[in-house]
């Protein structure tokens, strides 16, 4: 019976513990996430603006719709960074058991990820995007601190 005590503390420092890591590594996550959806943003070629605004970002499934201008309205080239960095709210919505997608539905967008667009983006964009944040990501799981 003497150890029931330990016992009980040593779960509860087990419990504590698990939600210190959690919370460690679901920062890490949406930090990663928010880079690259940056990244590939940035990385974007702008002829119209259409592409670079319509890269989406949706929890657990791949969004399927394709972003389309205002009513009445044309892309901008000027605004085509900001349209798609709002998508990053949708991120305060994730939690760690879910499935982050970062995607573009434009019919061209694949195309482009191919090196079509030759002078802008001749590598492409997402596949150049996720190979420079793997590297970060490295440094910065170097970076997690466990707590004792």
């Amino acid at each position: 019976m003497a150890e029931l005590p330990d016992n009980i503390e040593f779960r509860a420092d087990l419990s504590k513990f698990a939600r210190a890591m959690n919370a460690e590594v679901k920062e890490t996550v949406l930090k990663v996430a928010f880079t690259l959806f940056g990244k590939i943003v940035v990385a974007s070629p702008v002829d119209t603006g259409a592409y670079r605004a319509s890269h989406q970002i949706a929890i657990n499934n791949p969004s399927e719709s394709v972003v389309k201008p205002e009513k009445g309205k044309k892309f901008q080239k000027r605004g085509a960074t900001t349209r798609a960095m709002k998508q990053t709210k949708k991120l305060k919505n994730y939690d760690l058991q879910d499935i982050i997608w970062i995607s573009n539905n434009l019919p061209y967008a694949v195309r482009i990820e191919h090196g079509w667009s030759k002078e802008q983006a001749p590598k492409g964009v997402y596949g150049l995007s996720i190979q420079v944040v793997e590297n970060d990501l490295q440094k910065e799981l170097a970076n997690i601190k466990i707590p004792v």
